[in-house]
């Protein structure tokens, strides 16, 4: 072997290789040296095969641990086309090494990945010994110096036995729990193929297979995890699939934009002038630039962001940066800053409102603390199914966040704020119906389930929806909004999406099985209206100056968290949020504050709880007792006008699941579920009747 890695002086050195603690320059054959080793053993992330053999060929012994990308590593042991191609072609010294097994090739199991570039070598009779390290895989590139940064560093054991002691154990390490490459009936091929170029037919390809989910479930080291980890492999698959679109659109844009913005004259490439660029910008402008914006029917005027699985880290896109990591950390001053102005957000909603009612302080936390935790929610639902191996366990979670109010009750501005919290600039959507896909402000059914149906896991912020969209049960709308659809895309849904996080008024009702995937805030405490000037001048100071720094360090406190496999429990799926803003009072030496909400908030059926309180106590004479069930009279308890229909059964709609046992004629509750849902005992009650009479 007389591969020079530095044969060219006068460039740079790309590749730097460090032995036995100083900087030399040096051949390959030097580092990998067959004439003071026989036997050479690599754990690699990946390997060009015919630049691995012909680099190794003059080792006696050769033990390969191989590692790729994630999603590729079940190509070895499912796709024969990729197994085989490993081995396409063979010269005979390395065919013989094969069946003689003095060449072993391993793998580590589907679900699993070796990142490492660990290189051992031995010599067999003196024991001398030397290990490699380092950035650098076994391929051709990574090692030829060609315009690709790499470190190696090369130890000698009579130099630092400890360094190589180390590496020894490690390679082991990963040795064993890797499986064998080489399936048994690919062996016998390469034995009996009289030709260097292996290839086997249909049945040979089957009973490789075979062998290999047989060595599979003989793996120790996945014993009970493979169920869990081909669920993962099919996730990730689907997910790299979607990533590869994606991937394939950028690089068709930056192909064809190179191609504008260079020139070859004489042979020799080089930029246009700055002059040539604005002459070719219409070119710019319809090839690449309206191709990538235009990728879809509808406009989404959300800040994107991207979750990458590669770090399990979410991503901002912006001009010029497709990648930018929306992570940051906060020192104790920033941070205490922030949190005060947070709270002076949330107390206007005292300051300046007509009623005094701290609870809806509380309610002004919950939905911002959804808000931030809404581009991972996803995930939590996703690990919770996956942990208690129950899909239904996602209704629990719901990707829907309903704010009703009155009016002037501060729903616009508190999602307006959000979004500018969040780094999206305040934008939100207005809910129309009929709205145009192109629209740039305003939403409808149809542009929502795409939104619910893409990656970018910014909120869909709308306002003023309406209660058909989650009540509806006609048919002609279910393709995109109702119950049907609500249920169906809340159980259903799975991978990286968005939440939708909407404000209506108070004029909402849904029944028990739309409601339990809805998470409902009420706000019904309006502004002071004469107070209004004075209002908007204080929530645009705040709005302002806020930013999005506060958002970025929650961010990478939930992350962190979520790495750390963080049991939060599917009945209160945000508290890791609450956690991290009780952090922040304990970092900031900050007394936390009485809207920081202790637990998840179900305003709907409290809401509902009041209602039917008050509709009991003022008509109780309406509710008949039969055995273990309630009567209902409709003409004493819903009247000639709620008895019409629609507004009887948005009552009922408020009846927690369990409570209605029948709405079709006479309707019949259970009478201990509602009294207990009504939060009073028949012996109160009838205290507060006579006290009413």
């Amino acid at each position: 072997m007389t591969q020079d890695l530095f044969s060219d002086r006068g460039k740079r050195n790309y590749l730097n290789v460090v032995h036995n603690d100083n900087v030399v320059q040096c051949k390959l054959q030097h580092i990998f040296d067959a004439s003071q080793f026989d036997t050479l053993r690599v754990a690699t992330f990946v390997a060009s095969p015919k630049f691995f053999f012909r680099a190794t060929k003059e080792f006696t012994h050769i033990t390969l641990v191989l590692g790729t990308e994630d999603n590729e590593l079940g190509n070895f042991f499912f796709d024969m086309d990729s197994q085989n191609g490993f081995f396409k072609e063979l010269d005979e010294e390395t065919r013989q090494k094969i069946i003689d097994e003095r060449f072993k090739v391993f793998v580590v199991p589907p679900g699993y990945t070796v990142h490492s570039k660990v290189y051992m070598m031995e010599n067999s009779e003196s024991g001398k010994r030397r290990c490699v390290f380092g950035s650098a895989n076994f391929t051709e590139r990574a090692f030829g110096n060609k315009r690709q940064y790499e470190e190696l560093l090369v130890y000698d054991d009579n130099y630092n036995p400890g360094i190589v002691d180390i590496f020894a154990k490690r390679f082991e390490e990963l040795l064993g729990f890797s499986v064998d490459f080489i399936p048994d009936k690919l062996r016998d091929k390469i034995k009996d193929t009289a030709i260097n170029i292996l290839t086997l037919s249909e049945e040979e390809s089957i009973d490789v297979l075979k062998e290999n989910i047989k060595k599979i479930n003989t793996v120790a080291v996945i014993g009970s995890e493979l169920a869990e980890t081909l669920d993962l492999m099919k996730i990730e698959l689907e997910d790299h699939e979607g990533r590869v679109k994606k991937e394939l659109e950028v690089v068709r844009n930056e192909k064809e934009l190179i191609k504008i913005v260079t020139a070859t004259k004489k042979g020799i490439t080089a930029l246009v002038t700055p002059m040539e660029i604005t002459r070719r910008q219409d070119m710019i402008v319809t090839r690449v630039l309206r191709k990538a914006i235009v990728k879809k029917e509808f406009v989404d005027s959300r800040t994107e962001f991207l979750y990458s699985t590669r770090d399990a880290l979410l991503y901002k896109t912006e001009p010029g940066n497709l990648s930018a990591p929306l992570q940051k950390v906060l020192n104790a001053g920033a941070l205490k800053t922030k949190i005060k102005m947070l709270g002076n957000f949330i107390e206007a909603y005292d300051s300046f409102t007509v009623n005094k009612k701290t609870d809806v302080q509380a309610r002004i936390f919950e939905v911002l603390l959804y808000a931030f935790m809404a581009p991972y929610i996803w995930k939590i639902r996703d690990d919770a199914a996956m942990a208690e191996n129950r899909e239904e366990i996602r209704a629990n979670m719901p990707i829907f966040m309903l704010v009703a109010g009155q009016s002037h009750s501060g729903k616009t501005t508190l999602i307006k704020f959000i979004s500018r919290a969040m780094g999206n600039l305040g934008t939100y959507y207005h809910y129309v119906k009929q709205a145009a896909l192109t629209s740039m402000d305003q939403i409808n059914p149809q542009i929502i389930n795409n939104f619910l149906s893409e990656e970018s896991l910014m909120p869909v912020f709308v306002d003023e929806i309406v209660k058909e969209y989650f009540s509806t049960t006609s048919s002609g709308s279910s393709l995109y909004m109702g119950e049907g659809y609500i249920k169906s895309m809340t159980n259903a849904r799975k991978g990286p999406h968005p939440c939708v996080i909407a404000t209506c008024n108070t004029d909402f009702a849904a029944n028990a099985q739309v409601m339990r995937r809805v998470y409902y805030i009420q706000l019904n405490n309006p502004f002071d209206v004469s107070k209004r000037k004075e209002t908007d001048q204080y929530f645009n100071s705040i709005y302002e100056d806020f930013g999005d720094d506060l958002y970025r360090d929650f961010l990478f406190r939930l992350e962190e968290k979520i790495r750390n496999v963080y049991q939060a429990g599917h009945d209160d799926f945000l508290k890791m949020g609450r956690d991290i803003f009780i952090s922040y009072f304990n970092e900031t030496g900050t007394e936390v504050p009485k809207w920081l909400s202790k637990t998840r908030i179900d305003d709907y059926y409290a809401r509902g709880k009041e209602m039917w309180q008050r509709l009991y106590i003022s008509k109780r004479t309406g509710f008949k007792t039969n055995g273990g069930e309630l009567l209902l009279d409709d003409d004493i308890v819903f009247g000639s006008k709620m008895g019409s229909g629609r507004e009887k059964r948005e009552w009922l709609q408020y009846l927690p699941v369990g409570v209605l046992i029948e709405d079709k004629g006479i309707v019949r509750v259970n009478r201990d579920r509602f009294f207990e849902f009504i939060g009073q005992s028949t012996n109160a009650l009838k205290r507060i009747f006579k006290r009413m009479l």
